[in-house]
């Protein structure tokens, strides 16, 4: 189930969803919280299922960057003609890693930058 509603600039909503196999031996449960910018440019994410994280979350013409604050970790993905690249950090862990993809079209017209309501 999802539900949300326009507030002061913002869309707020949840997402809360139980299902599991077939074989019902393993559950794909989901219970977060999401506050998104009207222009979906910026949003902040609080999931409690299936791991915990704070999501924060901006969108460019051409970039996007996100942060989850609770695990460390951090996410830059660009687009630069049909050079799309990306940088993981993972703190905790002392990973770092830098992806490189040469496509076809921009950032907007097939690239591969996460959207905000996805």
């Amino acid at each position: 189930m999802e539900a949300g509603t326009d507030f002061g600039g913002v869309r707020l909503s949840f997402n809360l969803r139980r299902h599991s196999n077939l074989a019902q031996t393993r559950t794909y449960d989901q219970f977060s919280l999401k506050c998104v910018s009207l222009g979906e440019d910026a949003s902040v994410e609080l999931r409690l299922q299936p791991t915990r994280a704070l999501i924060l979350r901006r969108v460019a013409e051409a970039c996007s960057i996100q942060l989850d604050v609770l695990n460390g970790t951090a996410r830059y993905d660009g687009q630069r003609g049909m050079i799309a690249y990306g940088l993981r950090f993972d703190g905790p862990n002392g990973i770092g890693r830098l992806e490189i993809k040469f496509e076809r079209g921009g950032c907007r017209g097939g690239g591969s930058l996460p959207s905000m309501t996805g």
